[in-house]
């Protein structure tokens, strides 16, 4: 599963850096931008559709399942529809108000790019559930694959943008992703009735991760547009290269992840008695995992940041060391969350979100506006903090068992 979500990270990072070395910082702001947007709208959708599915599916009769995997097929088009439409909406807004006809020819892309995306994560989330692991890690190999070779060839030919980086990502993720739904497409039965009464279950389950994905976006995701209002987007651009490379820790986050929401439930439903001494010992390999990692980015980050990025960067290596420990945080906090959501808790992450992002709200925006980026990097390390530790503190009297 790290494997599967390394191939995704790579993929990502990669055209993260050649976007970069295309364009200048301003129009790598705009690409950050864009991105973070797409993060919270596949966050909402899987908070709302995809993790009430991993969840409540172990607990399907068999006969029931191709019922509630259609409904959940519904539910996600339903989803990409609406999104669509919001995205087209804006440019349509965008273009009559006489602004960048640039940033409105972006936002009809980032229409298609949205629900490739959505599409994506739903059939990702779907095969995970059912521990479809080999499947799940073809789909991610050729759509990587595909997208790192097309940005390459792209990036030579001087081709490459951002609108032109996204158009490339809509299609190299889009199509392996429809392939796999029409694969997988013998189970799906569609009910009328259920379609209803299905939404509502994950809806009453969803409620609080959709909740919580809002709050923490709030909490760690604004800061690129902070830096956009207070300065330009130049200075999101190089606060995104930061968080970029920082990402070179996701495919523990991911996968990890990916891989401990079907595992904790499954084991929630069978063998609940173990589930805390499961996650006490992720979080500890994960500590280890994650303190080496860091060690070695503190000597070596910066000159490979500088490496890949170029020289524009130069005055990137303290908000990259902040970043990176930001990120460190958000990594640990995986294990605890998946243990939430396992017994159907979700109600404390969002509370920890919440106080996330009271922080980013107060405090962060302070930083923001009186040091840049290194005020952004700052905030957004302790805005992990703060999630971490309200989660750790309102399960600490659950977790007694022996190391």
């Amino acid at each position: 599963m790290i494997f599967d979500q390394g191939l995704c990270s790579i993929a990502n990072f990669y055209v993260g850096v050649m976007v970069a070395r295309a364009c200048d910082k301003s129009e790598y702001g705009i690409f950050i931008l864009g991105l973070t947007i797409l993060r919270v709208i596949t966050g909402i959708q899987n908070s709302i559709i995809s993790v009430p599915y991993a969840i409540c599916y172990p607990r399907c009769k068999e006969s029931d399942s191709g019922e509630y995997l259609g409904s959940t097929y519904v539910h996600q088009l339903a989803a990409c529809l609406i999104t669509g439409v919001g995205f087209c909406f804006f440019a349509g807004v965008v273009f009559w108000r006489g602004d960048s006809q640039n940033m409105a020819f972006t936002l009809l892309v980032l229409a298609l790019a949205s629900s490739a995306f959505m599409l994506r994560e739903f059939v990702r989330h779907i095969m995970l559930a059912e521990l479809r692991f080999w499947p799940n890690m073809s789909m991610s190999l050729v759509a990587n694959t595909v997208t790192v070779v097309v940005i390459y060839y792209a990036y030579k030919a001087e081709y490459l943008d951002t609108t032109k980086a996204y158009l490339i990502i809509t299609m190299c993720s889009g199509l392996p992703a429809l392939v796999m739904t029409i694969i997988y497409g013998k189970k799906i039965c569609i009910i009328k009735s259920k379609v209803i009464q299905d939404f509502k279950n994950n809806f009453r389950l969803g409620k609080w991760i959709v909740a919580r994905s809002l709050v923490n976006t709030g909490a760690v995701s604004l800061y690129p547009f902070l830096l956009t209002y207070f300065f330009d987007t130049a200075q999101a651009g190089v606060y995104g290269v930061c968080i970029q490379f920082s990402s070179l820790l996701n495919p523990i986050f991911m996968g990890l992840g990916s891989y401990l929401r079907p595992a904790t439930s499954h084991l929630a439903a069978s063998r609940p008695d173990l589930l805390q001494r499961y996650i006490i010992n992720v979080f500890l390999w994960l500590m280890l995992i994650v303190f080496i990692i860091y060690v070695a980015c503190i000597f070596y980050g910066y000159e490979l940041l500088l490496l890949v990025y170029g020289q524009q960067y130069t005055d990137s290596k303290i908000v990259l060391l902040v970043c990176l420990f930001g990120v460190s945080v958000s990594v640990l906090t995986s294990p605890i969350l998946r243990y939430h959501e396992a017994l159907a808790r979700t109600d404390i992450p969002f509370k920890a979100g919440l106080a996330g992002l009271f922080m980013t709200a107060t405090l962060g925006v302070v930083l923001v506006a009186k040091y840049g980026i290194i005020g952004a990097a700052v905030g957004f390390s302790l805005a992990h903090i703060t999630v971490f530790g309200v989660n750790v503190f309102m399960i600490k009297g659950q977790l007694r068992c022996k190391f």
